[in-house]
């Protein structure tokens, strides 16, 4: 699994943040781009910065994870009084809401951030640092853990979304690479996956070309099966439909990886 990792200013001046930097970098696949992560991890809160980036990952259809680290306590919520309020307000809400899961470092951070309504799916790490209770590899298996149940949460939940959408296999596993358009990345066993199922040859092609025409596929079909011809070696007498070079073939390419 891959990670962003993004440490809030305030957070990335305390020595104990850049201790669990580095070993995130260390003993995790961290990325540069947030277009190369599986899940983004925030620690830190309080900075438009973190509430931006938020806001882009739901956008590419990246599930994010947050690690307050100190940040919502009683004390912080109220100091300063005004600034806090109009933050919580206009974007730290927001953030919790769309996480797909919270970490807290203690347990009274843990009792602390469940009774806030609007944070939910807190889950305790406990920081090896601070506590003789874990190692620095039980810390960093533990948040390896909650970002692989954040993505496996989304996989499923966006799967459950499509299924409903269609029964078609073949068709779901279209709309699977359409839903990796705006991540600006789409993993090469997504095309491999489609590939088998295009080869099984076990579908009425009359009726797979209606449902693809009812989804609005047809175009991203075609751009699908240009990329295919080249990246699994997708030949025309397993197309459903005729490929075709377009602009969406292009972008297609692109992001394949």
């Amino acid at each position: 699994m891959k990670i962003k990792l993004h440490i809030s200013k305030a957070k990335s001046k305390v020595e104990s943040c850049q201790l669990l930097a580095a070993a995130l970098n260390q003993d995790t696949d961290v990325v540069e781009k947030l277009e190369d992560a599986d899940v983004l991890i925030i620690i830190g809160c309080w900075n438009h910065h973190s509430s931006s980036l938020a806001g882009d990952a739901k956008n590419m259809g990246i599930p994010f994870v947050v690690v307050p680290w100190g940040d919502v306590s009683r004390w912080n919520l109220k100091k300063p009084f005004l600034k806090r309020k109009i933050q919580k307000h206009f974007y730290q809400k927001r953030i919790f809401k769309n996480a797909s899961g919270v970490i807290a470092t203690t347990p009274m951070e843990k009792e602390y951030l469940a009774k806030r309504k609007w944070i939910h799916n807190v889950d305790l790490v406990r920081n090896w640092l601070y506590s003789s209770f874990v190692t620095e590899e039980d810390t960093i298996k533990g948040i390896s853990t909650v970002c692989h149940q954040a993505w496996d949460a989304f996989e499923v939940e966006k799967a459950e979304k499509i299924a409903k959408k269609t029964k078609d296999a073949i068709c779901q596993q279209l709309l699977q690479i359409k839903s990796r358009m705006p991540h600006h990345n789409i993993p090469i066993f997504y095309f491999k996956k489609l590939h088998t199922l295009l080869y099984a040859d076990n579908y009425d092609e009359d009726n797979l070309n209606d449902e693809i025409d009812r989804l609005h596929l047809t175009s991203f079909a075609q751009a699908v099966f240009q990329v295919m011809s080249m990246k699994t070696g997708l030949s025309e007498g397993f197309m459903p439909i005729p490929a075709k070079k377009n602009h969406i073939a292009k972008k297609i390419e692109k992001y394949s990886k």
